[in-house]
């Protein structure tokens, strides 16, 4: 099964290893190919995906802290995305 809104999309961002549910609206996806995805799904209900990219890296582990920083556990240690995101 598809979930809505992703039946058109051509994957290309390699394995998923974590996701991490900010709201119902908000998610962020950890892959192994280096990538994190900020998942966003707007007022009408259609998800966009903004992908970061960093090089060298496999993404592990997403923990969100009580200030709302985005802590990433990668191949190579720590990461954060802060809470102005």
């Amino acid at each position: 099964m598809v979930s809505a809104g992703f039946e058109n999309l051509k994957w290309t961002f390699g394995q998923v290893n974590d996701i991490l549910s900010v709201s119902a609206n908000h998610a962020w996806i950890a892959t192994e190919s280096g990538y994190v995805l900020e998942w966003v799904r707007s007022d009408s209900g259609r998800p966009t995906i903004h992908p970061y990219y960093y090089s060298g890296k496999s993404f592990k582990k997403l923990l969100r802290d009580k200030a709302g920083n985005i802590w990433c556990g990668t191949s190579q240690g720590l990461s954060m995305i802060t809470a102005e995101y």
